[in-house]
Formats: structure tokens, C-alpha cells, sequence
């Protein structure tokens, strides 16, 4: 819901190489297109829709605004393609495996840690997150043998997804991992994490450069929000 990045194209496009003009020696410039626009469903009063990935639209009519350097369309009409399902990932062959990666979008649970400044969602609503994403682990993404998973509140809410999906199906075991952010934003709540099924033999799991830094116009910035997992 909300901001929803679109291409005028019956495929998906990509944004050209190179640096922002004037660019520096010896490198390309971008051309400055960045090839998709932002499509605001709701903007002008019609109502907010859901769009998922692979949703045609048909018709749209609006006018065109510029926000934070895009290009957003604000409809007073549109008509959308919306039974569109999502495309499981194809049965693997012997021999192959399954990695996958997910932004779950503040996928925290029902219990308030407020140390963490986070949201507190409601028990039914955690539950059907639950539910739904338990699911679609399973079949849509074919129960992956390593699912990168982003903007997760904790490791304790990793894992209590890891333990729904074998109570969904016993014969899926994963074991989650997840190191929490670095220092310099206190406040936020969302992490990186691994599911890793028990089919797959872990060495480490290692979070680097947690503690990273760059100077910018005299202050001094934390190069990562959420620094990176090397599995």
C-alpha cells in the first residue's frame, strides 16, 4: 500500500550504468533516468490498493509530481490487472539448492521492549503474519535451504517464525540467526538474520564492520544501519 514503484514497460527495466552528472573522469555519467516512476494510488481520493509484484495496470490518469528526486503519479483514474498470483519458485532438480532473500517489512511480535523504541503489534495481528509468511516459505519460495531475511525486530521473534514453519511442517527445521545492529542507532528495531535449514552444515555466522564509520561534512556517520551477516 502506499508508494508503489512501477515501469511503463511489459518487463522489468534497468536503471543504466554509471555516476551522477558531472560524473569524474574516465567513468560513464547517468543519463539521469532512473527508468520506473512512483504510482500513488490514493493520492487524490480514489481508494488505496494493494498492488503485488506482476500487477498490470491498465489504465492510470493523472498528474505527474516530482517528491525526494522521483517521479511520483498521483491517479484520478485507475484500473488495475490485480488477479495475479504469485509465481512459486520451480520444483528444484537433484543436485540443486535453495537460497533465498526476503524483506519481511518490521516484522517485530506482540511483546514491548521498550528499550527498543519499537511498534507493538497485536497478538492476532503477529499471529497472522505468522500464518501468512509460514506459508508462503513453504510453497512460494519452496522452503529455501538459506532464506536471508531483513528488517526483523529480534532473534527471538526469527526464531519463533522458525519454529511455526516446523509446526506447520514437521519435516522443516530451521535454525535462525541473527546478530543485532551496531551502537549508533539505538532506536531501531530491525536487523538482518539467516534461516538456515538443518540440511545445510553452518561454519560461522559473523557480523562485520558493526562498528564502522565515515566522516561526512564534519560529522561522524555510521557506515551501516544494519551491518552485513557473513554466513
Amino acid at each position: 500500500r502506499g508508494f508503489v514503484p512501477i515501469v511503463a514497460a511489459a518487463k522489468r527495466t534497468f536503471r543504466e550504468p554509471g555516476i551522477s552528472y558531472p560524473g569524474l573522469p574516465g567513468l560513464p555519467v547517468w543519463d539521469g533516468n532512473p527508468e520506473l516512476f512512483v504510482l500513488d494510488p490514493d493520492g487524490l481520493g480514489l481508494p488505496d490498493l494493494p498492488l503485488r509484484g506482476d500487477a498490470k495496470i491498465t489504465h492510470a490518469l493523472g498528474p505527474l509530481n516530482e517528491y525526494d528526486g522521483n517521479y511520483e503519479l498521483h491517479a484520478i483514474e485507475l484500473d488495475v490487472d490485480t488477479d495475479i498470483e504469485p509465481r512459486p519458485v520451480r520444483q528444484r532438480q537433484t543436485g540443486e539448492f535453495i537460497i533465498a532473500t526476503q524483506n519481511i517489512e518490521f516484522f517485530m511480535d506482540d511483546e514491548d521492549n521498550p528499550q527498543k523504541g519499537e511498534v507493538v503489534i497485536s497478538t492476532e495481528e503477529f499471529v497472522t503474519r505468522l500464518n501468512k509468511l509460514s506459508l508462503y516459505i513453504r510453497e512460494s519460495l519452496q522452503a529455501p535451504d538459506i532464506l536471508c531475511v531483513q528488517e526483523i525486530e529480534g532473534f527471538e521473534v526469527l526464531e519463533k517464525l522458525a519454529a511455526k514453519i516446523q509446526q506447520d511442517d514437521p519435516n522443516l527445521q530451521y535454525t535462525a540467526y541473527l546478530d543485532e545492529h551496531g551502537p549508533f542507532y539505538p532506536g531501531s528495531y530491525l536487523n538482518t538474520g539467516f534461516l538456515v535449514r538443518n540440511s545445510v552444515w553452518v561454519d560461522s555466522v559473523v557480523q562485520i564492520a558493526r562498528d564502522a564509520t565515515f566522516e561526512f561534512d564534519g560529522r561522524i556517520e555510521a557506515t551501516y544501519l544494519r551491518p552485513p551477516l557473513v554466513l
